[in-house]
C-alpha cells in the first residue's frame, strides 16, 4: 500500500506516494487523500492551536532615483540610479518627489523613475 502526499508547485497539486508496504506481485495503491505538506508542517510545528503574532519595526527609508545617461550602441537607453538613504517615514510622498525632482533638476540628465523605500525588521512576539 501506499500513501499519497500532495506537493503545490505553483501550477496544481502533484501527488507523491510513499511506500507502506509491498504486496507479492507488485505495489498496491491507496486513494486517500491527506493534507498537504505546508498544513502537515505547520500543525506539527506550532500545533493546531496557536496562531502566532508578529512585530514589525521600523528600520531605513531611502529614496531611490533612477536616472537616463545616454543611449548605448544598441540604442537602448543607459539607466543609473543613485540612493538616499535617512529619509524620515514620516515624510509625505508628496515631500520625497518634490526634493528628488529639485536635487535632480540640477543633472543635465532626466529622471526615469522616483521610489521610495522602507525596510522593517520583523519579529516574533
Amino acid at each position: 500500500m501506499l500513501r499519497n502526499r500532495h506537493l503545490f508547485l505553483g501550477f496544481g497539486f502533484v501527488t507523491l506516494f510513499q511506500p507502506v508496504h509491498m504486496m507479492k506481485h507488485g505495489l498496491a495503491f491507496t486513494h486517500k487523500r491527506l493534507p498537504p505538506l505546508e498544513e502537515t508542517i505547520a500543525k506539527q510545528r506550532w500545533g493546531k492551536e496557536k496562531i502566532m503574532s508578529i512585530k514589525s519595526t521600523h528600520a531605513e527609508t531611502a529614496m531611490v532615483v533612477r536616472y537616463q545617461t545616454g543611449l548605448n550602441a544598441e540604442g537602448q537607453p543607459l539607466i543609473r540610479q543613485k540612493s538616499l538613504a535617512k529619509v524620515k517615514e514620516s515624510a509625505a510622498l508628496e515631500e520625497v518627489y518634490a526634493v528628488a525632482t529639485a536635487l535632480f533638476s540640477l543633472l543635465e540628465y532626466p529622471i526615469v523613475e522616483i521610489r521610495r523605500n522602507s525596510s522593517h525588521i520583523l519579529t516574533e512576539e
